[in-house]
């Protein structure tokens, strides 16, 4: 059997246990045995010491990944080769694996200090998530541990824990942070070096989505929503007001966050002058909090202020857009959750294949880019960053009244394609 992530799991043991070699890998060998109603799959290294043959357990499959058996085949030819005992080097590999829990005491701060520091001490746009990836994936294996004693293994495990789970992108996301972690921890004296991190990404180099709903998939999802939620009625597998901030999301093509954040106060009446001197007040949307850390003031089509005013009705006191009952004091990636699980949950009732929330800000940004709107305007829709500096140290014209007149065309397609 060729080692290959697929190859390892399409093994079974057939209701017995038996050895699996693998081609090219001398002695690596794959025990597929059946436990507690699952298969287990675990790496074994056959050599010769003295003669006889010994046999080196490695690990069970994911927890040791396809890449680690192989760096660690390749360890443990070297070690026979210079007259080693591979056995020996597994079992002092797996003691400095251990979670810290088994490991001897040591002293000094221990990781979970230097997390609560970084935690306490950095300025983060979204503390609360960096919080619970840490929590989730990094204090139970390693928290007790001195933040002194960490080493790169301990890491790789770590990695290794997210991705057989599937979660490449969170095993990026816990490898940066780690990173930040230590460095934070370097400069505040609680370390004296930084431990060895792997030098590549652990979930490898993530492709941006590209997925643009058509026409056809935006009439689609608007028409699913409403008659998943028709008016005075419970809904079916999404309430009124979730299906209102997904339309939201696609009219007004501001993040999930965003959305689920926004408060009524942050509501005001601007003046916008076009390019032939005219002057109108219109009421916008002033997003105190964005990713790019700039306030952003969005002038409001009449589409998404009827929007609005549904979901007003439906906001009570609350002075939140989307109120969360269950939880008056839920943090902002909560509130972004909802969306987020309202939009899975529908999904088949769609039936438009794979789309997100964050997929209709794409989209409406591709729409408005069809409907001939500059890219300069619909860019400060989106409020991102502008790419040169000097273009933002110098440019201070505020597009009020450019990104209303983009955002009303788009709001007027839509109303045409969904009539």
């Amino acid at each position: 059997m060729r080692l290959t992530q697929k190859g390892i799991e399409s093994l079974t043991s057939d209701g017995r246990r038996r050895d699996v070699t693998v081609s090219g890998m001398p002695g690596l060998i794959v025990r597929v045995s059946r436990a507690h109603g699952r298969e287990v799959r675990t790496w074994r290294y056959r050599y010769f010491r003295d003669g006889r043959a010994q046999i080196a357990t490695l690990g069970d499959f994911p927890a040791v990944s396809v890449a680690a058996a192989r760096v660690l085949h390749a360890e443990l030819i070297e070690i026979v080769r210079n007259g080693g005992d591979p056995r020996a080097f597994v079992e002092a590999r797996a003691a400095e694996r251990l979670p810290a829990s088994a490991r001897p005491a040591s002293t000094g701060p221990t990781v979970r200090d230097v997390v609560e520091d970084f935690l306490r001490t950095t300025d983060r746009k979204r503390p609360e998530q960096a919080r619970a990836l840490l929590k989730a994936n990094v204090l139970p294996e390693i928290g007790d541990l001195s933040a002194a004693d960490v080493r790169k293994r301990d890491f790789l495990r770590i990695y290794d824990l997210i991705l057989a789970r599937g979660s490449k992108t969170v095993a990026n996301r816990v490898h940066a942070l780690l990173k930040q972690v230590f460095a934070v921890a370097l400069d505040h004296d609680l370390i004296d070096t930084m431990p060895g991190f792997p030098r590549d990404k652990p979930g490898g180099v993530e492709r941006p989505r590209e997925r643009v709903l058509s026409d056809a998939e935006i009439v689609a999802l608007w028409r699913t929503l409403d008659t998943l939620t028709p008016q005075g009625k419970r809904g079916r597998r999404i309430t009124r007001p979730l299906a209102l901030a997904l339309k939201i999301a696609l009219v007004t093509a501001q993040r999930r966050g965003e959305i689920a954040t926004a408060k009524w106060a942050d509501l005001v009446e601007i003046d916008t002058v076009d390019a032939t001197g005219k002057r109108e007040r219109r009421k916008a949307w002033h997003i105190p909090e964005t990713k790019t850390d700039a306030a952003h003031t969005l002038p409001l089509s009449p589409l998404a202020l009827r929007l609005l005013d549904e979901l007003s009705e439906h906001a009570g006191t609350s002075p939140y857009w989307l109120p969360n009952a269950v939880n008056p004091a839920a943090s902002a990636d909560d509130r972004a959750h909802t969306i987020t699980a309202a939009a899975q949950r529908i999904r088949a009732d769609v039936a438009i294949g794979d789309w997100s929330p964050h997929d209709l800000r794409r989209t409406a940004r591709t729409g408005m880019a069809a409907l001939g709107v500059p890219d300069a305007v619909a860019e400060r829709v989106l409020n991102h960053a502008v790419g040169d500096r000097m273009i933002a140290v110098y440019n201070r014209h505020g597009y009020a009244a450019e990104m209303a007149d983009a955002l009303d065309r788009w709001a007027t397609h839509l109303e045409e394609i969904t009539k």
